[in-house]
């Protein structure tokens, strides 16, 4: 039987992408986390995880992601969810016009911390800040990011397409795995 995976974040879209990419139960759990100031992700991904399982007191997921803008020697960074929420995407692709190089990593952490060890998984794909957001799906910064071999934004793809190739997904499908051979007795 295969245990229940404690996912503490407050992102609904997140948990969305989990729940599809994950084939083990997930519970959300909307927990309001300290987050600390660092453009080290993995530093702020440790610490977020520390203080969710302080706050739950059983295993925890945790995740953060990274949109490192090379014009702007890796901002945005971890700070892309303040940056969305003020300059938002079609602010930063304006911000971005008169910048030759357009390249952009997206990069994600995921935590399974369980007390005493932190196992993250990580993920990363590179491509180009889009001129102007294009297309209604997805969220935060989706609508401004084309993937490397892709014309199209995550925002103008299907959930499905984009969590096939996302940032999110590499992660994801490394925690995937980690967690099959832990059910199949691989390892612990």
């Amino acid at each position: 039987m295969k245990k229940k995976l404690y996912l503490v974040t407050g992102n609904e879209h997140k948990y969305r992408e989990f729940c599809a990419i994950v084939p083990f139960p997930i519970e959300r759990l909307a927990l309001d986390l300290p987050e600390i100031q660092s453009l080290d992700l993995e530093e702020v991904v440790r610490a977020k995880a520390a203080a969710a399982y302080t706050a739950v007191g059983k295993p925890v997921l945790v995740e953060d992601v990274s949109f490192e803008i090379t014009a702007w020697h890796g901002l945005p960074g971890p700070f892309i969810k303040w940056f969305n929420q003020t300059l938002t995407p079609a602010g930063i692709a304006r911000l971005m016009r008169s910048e030759a190089d357009r390249s952009v990593a997206a990069r994600e952490i995921i935590d399974l911390y369980d007390g005493t060890e932190h196992r993250l998984f990580y993920g990363e794909v590179t491509g180009r800040v889009a001129e102007e957001p294009r297309g209604e799906s997805g969220f935060g910064f989706d609508t401004i990011f084309i993937p490397d071999g892709q014309e199209r934004t995550y925002g103008e793809m299907s959930a499905e397409e984009k969590n096939t190739i996302s940032h999110r997904a590499v992660a994801l499908s490394k925690l995937k795995n980690y967690l099959k051979r832990v059910e199949e007795g691989e390892m612990r």
